[in-house]
């Protein structure tokens, strides 16, 4: 399901099997009397959908320092919720005060809306009792009971939280971003915790993550990403130590635009849903998890993607492995003036070239996304790295494990682009071993820092880098952190 619009976004939330058949609307702004409805998010077992709608019936115009300007005012961004039985009913209810309030000029948006397994709806208030600073709390309401939100406690040590993610595998467990604790960071913390007391940072980069979302099983988590190496990433997070979270880079970003809202969809979680935006246009597309490309990953934005839609503007996609409970029938075409219909034609089904009517099938592995990472063997090679890869580790030589399938000399390097550590060129290796195996099976590798690795030591630490393991022709590659 996704946010559709025709001649504007955030016109309807619509929905659609799998394979592109049975569009339907399950509801639109103008039923709503919202000005759009954005965001959706689907409980694991698909009987709730939430979702924001957004208004300006409630903005209000403030002198600040001397200028006049426009906010939203209270509640011009609330949450709903959409079941089979109820239809689209407000979580958060309009403030009684909101015209005193307009004439104090504050302010209060709710986004990010992101239900768990248990019902609970967690999100980010966005909120000012003087304008234009605001401030920014997670906070979490029971979607049945329809109860006030509370907020979650949870805090930053600096920055503010800004996107929130449910765990559909573990109540109350919840991802955050913003936190800017010496790096961006990604947060994995439960209600009551803030930073230093329960909740963990399990990952740091250069640029503000985006759009967090969990595997079924919690294990795994995609986010897109701006900075030095944006696109969409996939990250394994150990339940025994978060803080070790190995990270593949699956898609660049494009040339023009950005890469957001990514989500793992259809059986066996094998394709990454994402939505390409650029200027005034936003489409779906779907990154196929067994595409070649991903052989030595990134994939190169459009590579191993799929159009899921090619008219109007949408965004902003989620899905649920099971069918949504006593889901509405396909909306008959509006009259003119009333509701509008879902944006395009519909989805394409995936593994469809657009106007080929071919369809190649999709891979379909049971369990996890099958990822280029330790557990996943590419091209006859699969490669088991220490917990923590250290500058101190690789100064004294770290041991790596590499499974191949016949003998010959094996090599394993680590590399990354030159400009992160001030030296110029494309990329420099930091880090490199080999060692020859007898035989197939597994063979260790000491890797230890290179001469231009000593060089730059003192540079590596949060650094992300390519980990390339070589035999013969054939070649495995993984992202890696260095500690």
């Amino acid at each position: 399901m996704w946010s559709a619009g025709t001649v504007k976004s955030g016109e309807a939330i619509v929905a659609a099997d799998d394979d592109g058949t049975n569009v339907r609307t399950l509801v639109t702004a103008a039923q709503l009397g919202m000005d759009a409805v954005r965001a959706p998010d689907v409980r694991p077992d698909g009987r709730t959908v939430v979702f924001t709608g957004e208004t300006g019936a409630f903005t209000e115009t403030c002198n600040v320092n001397g200028l006049t300007t426009t906010f939203f005012g209270y509640n011009a961004v609330s949450l709903f919720a959409w079941t089979p039985e109820t239809g689209a009913f407000r979580l958060t209810q309009q403030n009684p005060q909101a015209g005193v309030l307009a004439t104090e000029c504050e302010s209060l948006l709710r986004v990010s809306p992101s239900i768990g397994p248990d019902g609970r709806t967690y999100s980010v208030a966005k909120y000012s009792t003087s304008l234009p600073t605001f401030d920014y709390d997670l906070e979490v309401q029971d979607t049945s009971l329809r109860s006030p939100a509370t907020d979650m406690g949870i805090t930053c040590s600096s920055g503010r939280p800004d996107a929130v993610a449910a765990d559909p595998s573990s109540a109350g467990r919840v991802l955050f971003t913003g936190c800017s604790e010496g790096a961006h960071a990604l947060v994995l913390a439960r209600a009551g915790e803030g930073i230093g007391s329960g909740a963990i940072p399990v990952l740091f980069d250069d640029a503000e993550f985006r759009d967090p979302a969990f595997s079924a099983d919690g294990r795994y988590v995609v986010d897109s990403e701006d900075g030095a190496d944006a696109g969409i990433w996939l990250n394994e997070v150990k339940p025994a130590d978060p803080t070790t979270a190995t990270t593949t880079h699956l898609l660049t970003a494009p040339a023009t635009g950005r890469l957001e809202s990514p989500a793992l969809a259809f059986a066996g979680e094998s394709h990454v849903l994402f939505t390409h935006a650029d200027g005034g246009t936003a489409h779906l597309r779907a990154l196929d998890l067994g595409a070649a490309c991903l052989q030595t990953p990134p994939c190169v934005f459009p590579q191993g993607t799929t159009a899921i839609t090619s008219a109007g503007t949408n965004s902003a996609a989620d899905w649920t492995r099971d069918p949504l409970v006593v889901a509405a029938p396909p909306s008959p075409p509006p009259a003119p003036g009333t509701a509008p219909s879902p944006a395009g034609p519909g989805p394409v089904p995936l593994g469809t070239a657009p106007g080929t009517g071919t369809t190649p099938g999709i891979v379909t592995p049971s369990g996890v996304p099958p990822t280029p990472t330790a557990t996943t063997p590419v091209a006859g090679r699969r490669v088991t790295v220490p917990a923590r890869i250290t500058t101190a580790g690789l100064a004294k030589g770290q041991r790596f494990a590499v499974r191949v399938r016949a003998k010959g000399r094996v090599t394993v390097s680590i590399t990354l682009p030159a400009s992160r550590v001030g030296r110029r060129g494309r990329r420099i290796t930091v880090a490199t071993g080999r060692v020859r195996a007898a035989r197939a099976g597994t063979v260790r590798v000491t890797v230890r820092l290179t001469r231009t690795g000593r060089a730059v030591r003192r540079r590596l630490p949060g650094l992300r880098a390519t980990l390339v393991a070589t035999q013969g022709r054939g070649k495995t590659t993984r992202a890696v952190r260095l500690r």
